[in-house]
């Protein structure tokens, strides 16, 4: 009796179980996601080269024995963007491919080096020359800020994962369309600003496109299935297209950025 009591409560508990125990990888399955859409924003700051403009000068007279290298002037570039984008996770945490969208802004500036000499607060544009003698403006900062719209891709490649933080490695390509461009020239002397147009068009016009590639890693906190966020760190970004911006050449960059993926059901 107790042998048939026995094996009768294990044929009922059995499928019991077995249900219980498909219901729950149903739904880690339906909580284990793939897809997750992503919502961006960071910045990058580039090491700036001058270039070749032979009407800059630090000081005005050669007597400062200043023979063309404008050396001395405060050369900035950086880059901001916010996005949005898909990322797919293949062969479980492992690997992840994303691409999207977003809208950026590369910001590029000539001003003066502070420190450089008896005068840090502008340096000089040629207005014009003649036998005997040459006029320059007093320019405090030449700015011109682009506006794109970019295509980010990257594949992040994951050999650390736990269940709550995963460490990664990742490349990135980022192709920028450029849709406007804003230019701006401070003088020394704010009744000079009517002249502002006369001293843009001494500077090369930004081209509409630029391209870029980096390498970076970052850290994502979250359990699978559930919101995330992620930091990541851009250690290199190349210029891809050095000869796409006007004002300055940039050069390596390094950025930060933030995310939030949210799974996608």
């Amino acid at each position: 009796m107790k042998k048939t009591t026995i094996a009768f409560l294990l044929c009922f508990i059995s499928p019991t179980l077995f249900a219980q125990n498909m219901n729950k990888e149903v739904a880690d399955e339906v909580i284990d996601n793939s897809f997750y859409l992503g919502v961006e924003t960071g910045i990058t700051s580039f090491n700036a080269f001058e270039r070749e403009y032979d009407f800059i000068r630090e000081e005005a007279s050669y007597y400062y024995g200043y023979y063309g290298n404008y050396s001395a002037l405060s050369l900035t570039s950086f880059s901001s963007y916010a996005g949005i984008n898909g990322k797919f996770r293949i062969f479980d945490e492992y690997i992840w491919v994303s691409g999207g969208v977003n809208y950026s802004t590369m910001n590029n500036s000539i001003a003066k080096s502070y420190g450089s000499d008896s005068h840090p607060d502008y340096f000089y544009v040629l207005l014009s020359r003649q036998e005997y003698e040459t006029y320059y403006y007093r320019i405090s900062e030449v700015k011109f800020k682009n506006h794109y719209l970019g295509i980010p891709l990257s594949i992040n490649l994951a050999p650390l994962v736990t269940k709550y933080v995963k460490f990664y490695g990742k490349i990135e390509t980022d192709l920028n369309f450029k849709i406007a461009t804003s230019k701006r020239v401070t003088f020394y002397d704010v009744w000079m600003d009517k002249y502002e147009e006369q001293i843009i068009r001494l500077f090369e016009d930004p081209e509409d496109f630029y391209a870029t590639a980096g390498i970076g890693g970052g850290m994502q906190i979250g359990k699978t299935g559930y919101i995330n966020g992620r930091f990541e760190m851009d250690v290199a970004t190349f210029i891809l297209t050095p000869d796409a911006f006007a004002l300055v050449n940039p050069n390596i960059g390094f950025g930060v950025s933030f995310s939030l993926l949210i799974p996608v059901k």
